[in-house]
């Protein structure tokens, strides 16, 4: 998540969707992954 957080900072929201879809996969149970990466423009 914190990757995600700092990809987003660094101007590369591209990479923090794929991070925080990868981490989606990974724990399907946890829905805050997929609510984040829809909230990344």
């Amino acid at each position: 998540m914190m990757l995600a957080v700092a990809a987003i900072r660094d101007g590369h929201p591209q990479r923090a969707r794929d991070i925080l879809s990868a981490l989606s996969k990974e724990f399907p149970r946890n829905g805050l992954y997929a609510r984040e990466r829809d909230r990344v423009h």
